[in-house]
């Protein structure tokens, strides 16, 4: 798995970056595709109005990939808010005194989709397992604070 950093002085400047290294495999990946944004739309608003921050982050990405942000948006929320069958079986995880384990055994692609990144947004730094078409933490992170994010589905 490759490891990519990146620094940025806001998330907007971040999703640029992200955007600018990411935007041709991205545009690769979403060329073709219907968008049912008729339902990822209603989850837009609640999104931006306690994480505002990720949906900059977001609309700096899809401007520098030159994709259209409500289409990514769309492509990173899954089939669960799509309406589409999930997989029977994603990632797992697991927290112990000593050991933290998260697998992305669900897709037998993964590993095309999935990269390890360095961000740092002024003073925080946060590593995690990042698919290029969501928003980041969807897999695995943890910060320079300490806290860590396992989600096993968006």
């Amino acid at each position: 798995m490759e490891l990519v950093k990146f620094k940025a002085k806001s998330n907007f400047e971040l999703g640029q970056k992200m955007g600018k290294f990411f935007g041709p495999k991205l545009r690769k990946l979403m060329r073709g595709r219907e968008f049912k944004k008729e339902v990822s739309l209603k989850y837009l608003p609640p999104t931006q109005k306690f994480f505002p921050h990720l949906i900059e982050e977001l609309r700096g990405y899809a401007q520098t990939a030159k994709v259209d942000f409500e289409d990514l948006w769309t492509l990173g929320l899954e089939e669960d808010a799509l309406g589409s069958t999930p997989p029977k079986e994603k990632c797992t995880s697991i927290i112990t005194n000593n050991f933290i384990g998260h697998t992305e055994d669900w897709f037998t692609k993964s590993a095309d989709h999935l990269f390890l990144i360095e961000k740092e947004i002024n003073s925080l730094k946060i590593l995690e397992f990042f698919y290029f078409y969501m928003l980041g933490g969807n897999a695995f992170s943890i910060n320079s604070h300490g806290i860590i994010q396992l989600t096993n589905s968006m």
